[in-house]
């Protein structure tokens, strides 16, 4: 597996004071430093989302070509190998608007059903899983970005922007996680010997470490961090928030 270091972000810096264990008379001083940290590893599975619609005067109507489009799409999905256990679609959302019709008929409303269709793709391979990204969109023909864009957007890596709708994701994605922690956990060490020796004194052991928050198989937009982070092809990232407390001597 392979880890990226991202540029620290130090969002306190505070000095305390608080008893040495096993020295309760005693008191010491103690740096606080938040951090973050990233790793990656090659995905196991990438999900798309595809918006699906449907659209008539009523909202049953609008229900029911939603309904027609994912059966068509299941159909079409199935045909170019993907499995139906591999698709599920979203809770639709309504929504409605009135317009008026020509002549003298008066107002009348036009409903929307949407949701989102979810395709997952369990064979990841940097070579080939772009294009297969592209057929998959091809086939079912939805709201989704332009082919030729998204494609480029992802072979980019992590540069520009890219679809929300790709998320590129891990079986287990522990063990990356306890990476991306190891990693803002040095990037804190480095600032905080930093911090001490501005401050005359010599850093002493951690004393206390909290995870603020772990993201893994977040969406591809999400997860890029322009100038510090470059996902590699077919990569999942995983990012963490630490804050660590460090002992000054």
């Amino acid at each position: 597996m392979d880890q990226l270091r991202t540029g620290i972000a130090v969002v306190l810096l505070s000095i305390a004071t608080l008893p040495c264990l096993g020295q309760q008379a005693k008191v010491s001083n103690t740096l606080m430093v938040s951090a973050n940290g990233t790793a990656q590893a090659p995905a196991d599975w990438v999900r798309l989302g595809i918006e699906l619609s449907g659209s008539d005067e009523s909202a049953v109507g609008a229900m029911i070509g939603l309904r027609d489009s994912y059966d068509q799409a299941i159909g079409e999905l199935t045909q170019i190998g993907i499995e139906a256990t591999d698709i599920s679609m979203d809770a639709p959302r309504f929504s409605n608007m009135s317009f008026r019709r020509r002549g003298n008929e008066g107002p009348a409303r036009q409903w929307r059903a949407n949701s989102t269709l979810r395709v997952r793709l369990r064979q990841v391979k940097p070579d080939t899983v772009y294009d297969r990204i592209g057929e998959v969109l091809d086939t079912v023909g939805g709201e989704a970005p332009e082919i030729e864009q998204m494609r480029g957007f992802l072979r980019m890596a992590g540069g520009g922007q890219s679809p929300e709708q790709i998320v590129f994701g891990l079986d287990d994605p522990g063990p990356v996680e306890e990476q991306a922690i190891a990693d803002a956990l040095t990037q804190a060490s480095r600032i905080a010997k930093i911090a001490a020796a501005q401050s005359s004194n010599k850093l002493g052991p951690l004393v206390s470490l909290r995870v603020a928050g772990i993201s893994s198989n977040a969406p591809v937009r999400q997860a890029e961090q322009p100038g510090r982070v470059r996902i590699k092809p077919a990569h999942a990232l995983v990012a963490a928030s630490i804050v660590a407390t460090f002992a000054l001597q």
